[in-house]
């Protein structure tokens, strides 16, 4: 995620790993790749920023996980364990939106106080639905004995993740509700759909 953001323009200014994070001193963005460079040559992210062989230790620093999640950002990605974001840390997030890559990293008492706060939530069923969607294409191609790009891959994807995030908004904006609250909304609602449709072909 943090390769694609930064592909796309964003300055990404903190990483995380199991052992720990770093942190931007001064907000002005680093290269994960860099980054993950460092990481397979060092074990850990570290307190330095490398480039090569070109180490900068001053404006980066070392952080932990917990204080991470409360750093001052645009957009804050929890991507991998659950249960990050919680009722004790929630009032300290001072992210503007929460994009959840991990299963269930927002309790639901932390997202009761974020929502409170205006901070969006993009709920895990939607923002982490990728990988689940790409292996319905596999099943796809294997069933049809096809044998897609990666081009054609990405721009199917895109077509749903973007058409289903539109209907996910339309619901907030017409039921004032939340994100996670607007996705079990359309769910529920497509899987009432088919029971009505399959009890309609057994008549």
């Amino acid at each position: 995620m943090a390769r694609i953001l930064f592909e796309h323009g964003f300055k990404v200014i903190g990483l995380s790993d199991s052992q720990g994070g770093i942190l931007s001193r001064r907000g002005v963005g680093m290269n994960p790749n860099h980054v993950l460079n460092a990481k397979k040559e060092k074990g850990e992210i570290g307190s330095c920023y490398c480039e090569g062989s070109v180490c900068d230790c001053t404006n980066y620093q070392k952080i932990s996980n917990e204080d991470l999640l409360e750093v001052e950002t645009d957009i804050l990605v929890p991507a991998a364990l659950e249960n990050q974001l919680t009722g004790e840390n929630a009032d300290r997030i001072k992210a503007k939106a929460v994009v959840e890559l991990a299963n269930g990293p927002t309790t639901p008492e932390a997202e009761e106080i974020l929502v409170k706060k205006n901070i969006p939530v993009i709920p895990d069923v939607l923002a982490n639905a990728g990988g689940v969607i790409v292996s319905y294409f596999e099943w796809l191609q294997n069933t049809n004995n096809e044998i897609w790009t990666e081009k054609k891959v990405n721009e199917k994807l895109e077509e749903i993740m973007v058409k289903e995030f539109n209907n996910i908004w339309t619901i907030t904006q017409v039921n004032k509700v939340s994100f996670r609250r607007a996705a079990f909304i359309l769910a529920i609602g497509r899987i009432v759909e088919a029971i009505k449709a399959a009890e309609s072909n057994k008549k």
